[in-house]
């Protein structure tokens, strides 16, 4: 007999199974019954009654919780052997929490994924609508062109890109919309991914032809020098730049802002709360 089989209580040897059957017998429940309830056969409760082989720790759990009994009082008389078991209870308990919060984090990234590829598609929807010409040569990245009359009969031109999602891309995506615009007339552009995020791509000093790019606010203000990536950054010619550019630039960016806002706009949410 083993030792999770056998405990001594008071001086007379108690077994498991003693201990299964006492506990039954006081819930006036036949060994079928509790087979029914344990979701086993009514001859393993009967194997455990005679002690010819014993339960698991999970199965253990289970019966003590059925019979309201906790595992340190259901192996009594064994200190040893019930803090064994308390601490495999333990550790399955941890198992057990550890596997559904792995399942919450897996649900929760394909829903945020879901979410994002039916952004997309609503992006796309309202671009169609829009009247923007669709230049997409690639299933990841969907590239919309629109080319508009701004004041002074300057033209804009505006490319909006798109970094398509499905529920099981991994790693997430990173830009995921994107509006750049810039004049005919002008060497510059603006590139709007956010709000906060606006990138400025500029000649660079001295006549070299090759742009580089500086993040600005909407009012034109320079970010901080440590979320200035380039490293061709100038600080005293990007502002002079920006000040000979000044209305210009603004309007690309108050252009570029209003049109990322109607291309993410949820027209279907929006339908719904006219109805409500």
């Amino acid at each position: 007999m083993t030792d999770i089989e056998k405990l001594k209580v008071g001086g007379e040897l108690v077994t498991i199974g003693k201990k299964i059957k006492d506990n039954r017998l006081k819930q006036n429940l036949t060994q079928e019954q509790l087979a029914k309830l344990l979701n086993v056969s009514r001859s393993t409760v009967s194997s455990w009654e005679v002690d010819r082989n014993y339960p698991d720790l999970n199965t253990l759990i289970a019966i003590s919780d059925l019979f309201e009994v906790s595992l340190d009082t259901f192996l009594r008389g064994d200190e040893g052997l019930a803090k064994d078991v308390s601490k495999k209870a333990k550790w399955y308990k941890i198992y057990r929490r550890t596997l559904w919060l792995m399942v919450i984090l897996v649900i929760g990234y394909l829903s945020y994924n879901q979410k994002r590829a039916l952004d997309v598609k609503s992006y796309q929807r309202n671009l169609i609508e829009g009247g923007w010409y669709d230049g997409s040569t690639s299933k990841d990245n969907a590239i919309y062109l629109l080319h508009e009359e701004a004041k002074l009969n300057k033209i804009i031109n505006y490319l909006v890109t798109i970094d398509t999602v499905s529920p099981l891309d991994f790693p997430f995506k990173g830009k995921h919309l994107s509006v750049l615009a810039s004049f005919h007339q002008h060497d510059f552009s603006v590139e709007v991914l956010n709000q906060n995020d606006i990138i400025l791509t500029l000649p660079i000093p001295q006549g070299a032809g090759l742009p580089y790019s500086v993040k600005i606010d909407q009012k034109l203000q320079l970010k901080a020098a440590k979320e200035q990536r380039n490293k061709n950054y100038n600080r005293q010619y990007t502002e002079r730049y920006l000040k000979m550019n000044q209305d210009n630039i603004q309007t690309l960016v108050t252009k570029s802002l209003e049109k990322r806002e109607i291309i993410t706009e949820d027209k279907q949410l929006k339908l719904y709360y006219k109805k409500e």
